[in-house]
């Protein structure tokens, strides 16, 4: 599935991010991975309730180019939130009807940070 995702885009090497998963109500793994690794951890992604990224500014665009792709190969379209400069959370398990109670909850939790919510490439709420 890596490679249907790297057809989508041309991925940079050496983008390396903090990610953390979360099952149900505890937190499964916690992992430094280069983006090109994404694909060895699709299953795991599919499988979390959350997925947290801490990635620099500069690489969060290519972070969520991947991450649109796959909803796109998945055909779910799943949350995607951008919080402030470094944080991305994504909700595998979530739809597009949560879109609105996520974005409300990151508001009232990150009251500073600009937030974004983001359903594949072409649909957002901000």
């Amino acid at each position: 599935m890596m490679k249907s995702i790297q057809g989508y885009n041309a991925l940079e090497s050496n983008l390396l991010f903090k990610v953390c998963f979360f099952d149900k109500k505890k937190h499964a793994a916690e992992c430094v991975l280069d983006i090109e690794d994404i694909g060895k951890y699709i299953e795991l992604i599919n499988k979390s309730k959350l997925v947290v990224f801490n990635v620099k500014e500069e690489d969060k665009n290519v972070l969520m180019n991947v991450l649109s792709n796959l909803t796109i190969l998945r055909k779910h379209y799943s949350p995607i939130v951008e919080v402030g400069d470094s944080k991305v959370f994504f909700f595998p398990q979530l739809n597009y009807g949560d879109i609105y109670l996520l974005k409300t909850l990151f508001q009232q939790k990150y009251v500073n940070e600009a937030i974004s919510v983001n359903l594949g490439t072409n649909a957002s709420v901000e």
